[in-house]
């Protein structure tokens, strides 16, 4: 073999392994994308893997068809240049495409996004494989089993730097630059194969030119108006291992922490109060049960406001939040003085050597609540940790009344009866009935509730701890018992989800959600 034809073979792997690298930069980034409008709950991230086992089985056979009947390198880079070119397109047509599937059902529209965004690149960088194996056996190679293993091998191994690039890119830089930056080194090998010079030149030099020319916008001051004509403004966007994280302000007065397109909570800016009662609903929930709390384990600090609260209080608090950039825009934006354990909260209940007096569960991932604090082991793991005459409190969102929702609230409370010998759920008395969802606050001890009710309508309390104080818990029925073996709370909560996405969409300005 001369130098000529193994620098061509050398090239035509490299091909193969970019391609293989391109396709995992666009599944995970479109992953990214639709993150913020459709959450990151497992159902999500199957409609991802899905979509992209689709076109990667099609464009197999469709590449392996083609290379047989037109020339194997000549497809390859033809193909490759078509899927560089759309993967390029993708941070450019992604608002379009969202803004016609953000109404749509949670599946639905995830499932048609993905579909719009992922399988039209994927579905030509796929052909590439089976085709160069054509190109390479039509150029004399003997060995065709040995080409086949290690164009996939190179291209295995191309998508898992890929995988890792893709990481740190949608982390650190701006989608667009993300995308073009993939297609323009996809596009390299292209060249150097020289088999289709007209269209390679103009795609490359398109690519190129897009990068060059392409400025970052993301400083630029966003707003834009809801449906009840506030005025919202985005003032910082940050991407973290488990998300997209948003800060936005309404008419200049409130400010949220909105990590992958649901609301966490915020502040006054005017009084540094919480923009909402549910925080302190929790805290007060928990000193109705719990014997002259000292100390409290918070499991997910979203924007800080509780944790600051207990504090004031003069309560010992260890705050657990599985992401640190959440911590950090705490701290910058919601004046969270207090220290951050950045940790899963249950992995760091299984190597903590001591206990608490109240544990407060407030985490979401996504709109769902994480399963794997709601199972019978994570009570277990709450029960262990807990002094004697002390408390688990967690905040549920759904409603006791509507039987799509019911079956959350049941499967949750039934779970914590495993463990607890006490388990009481308190919708927000706040919150009148014909409202599709609301808090749910639920207390799980070893005694029973050790403050009696207090006389009047909760309705006509002057705070929320107060009216809880006045409410008696509601009767649920007995649901599933969820176990880190069987626990589809994604499932369960799918109805309630659906309805706090379209609250979101309907409070906060869809531009402020997407751009």
């Amino acid at each position: 073999m001369n130098n000529k034809h193994r620098t061509r073979q050398i090239t035509a792997l490299s091909l193969a392994a970019l391609a293989g690298a391109a396709v995992m930069v666009v599944e995970l980034g479109v992953a990214r994308i639709l993150t913020p409008v459709f959450g990151g709950s497992i159902s999500v991230w199957a409609i991802v893997i899905a979509t992209t086992m689709l076109a990667l089985a099609a464009g197999y056979a469709f590449g392996g068809y083609r290379a047989d009947r037109t020339g194997g390198i000549v497809v390859a880079c033809r193909a490759a240049a078509i899927g560089a070119v759309l993967c390029a397109l993708i941070p450019f047509v992604r608002v379009s495409v969202l803004e016609q599937t953000i109404a749509l059902s949670t599946l639905g529209g995830a499932a048609i996004a993905a579909m719009l965004l992922i399988a039209p690149s994927l579905f030509f960088l796929s052909q590439v494989s089976p085709a160069l194996i054509r190109g390479l056996a039509d150029e004399g190679v003997t060995h065709v089993g040995v080409t086949a293993g290690g164009i996939y091998a190179v291209s295995t191994l191309g998508s898992l730097v890929g995988t890792l690039a893709a990481v740190w890119a949608f982390l650190y830089l701006p989608l667009v630059q993300g995308f073009v930056f993939t297609a323009v080194l996809v596009a390299i090998p292209i060249l150097l194969l020289r088999v289709t010079p007209g269209i390679t030149v103009l795609v490359s030099g398109g690519l190129l030119l897009g990068l060059a020319v392409y400025q970052d916008r993301s400083t630029d001051t966003l707003r834009g108006q809801n449906t009840l004509g506030q005025d919202f403004v985005l003032i910082d966007k940050r991407n973290s291992l488990y998300g997209e994280i948003r800060i936005v302000e309404r008419d200049e007065r409130y400010r949220f922490m909105i990590v992958n397109g649901f609301d966490q909570g915020g502040i006054d800016l005017q009084t540094g109060e919480s923009a909402y009662d549910f925080d302190e609903g929790l805290i007060g929930l928990g000193r109705l049960y719990a014997r002259q709390p000292a100390s409290v384990l918070l499991i997910g600090l979203g924007p800080g406001v509780i944790a600051q609260k207990l504090q004031e209080a003069g309560l010992r608090v260890d705050s657990v939040e599985i992401d640190a950039e959440v911590g950090r825009l705490a701290r910058e934006y919601f004046n969270y003085a207090g220290e951050v354990i950045v940790d899963d909260g249950r992995r760091f209940l299984q190597r903590a050597d001591r206990s608490w007096d109240m544990i407060i569960v407030d985490a979401f991932a996504g709109g769902s609540p994480p399963w794997q604090l709601y199972t019978r082991e994570a009570f277990s793991l709450y029960s262990e940790h807990l002094n004697p005459g002390g408390v688990v409190v967690l905040n549920l969102v759904g409603s006791h009344l509507d039987p799509a929702q019911r079956m959350a609230l049941a499967a949750v409370t039934s779970t914590a009866r495993e463990v607890f010998t006490t388990v009481d759920a308190y919708p927000d008395p706040w919150e009148p009935d014909e409202y599709p969802t609301r808090n749910i606050f639920i207390a799980a001890a070893n005694q029973p509730r050790r403050i009696a009710r207090q006389e009047g309508e909760p309705a006509r309390a002057d705070t929320l701890p107060e009216a809880i104080a006045r409410s008696e818990p509601v009767r649920v029925p007995t649901g599933k018992i969820l176990t880190d073996e069987s626990a589809p709370l994604d499932l369960l909560v799918r109805h309630t989800t659906q309805i706090l996405r379209n609250r979101v969409r309907e409070y906060i300005p869809v531009k402020i959600l997407l751009n």
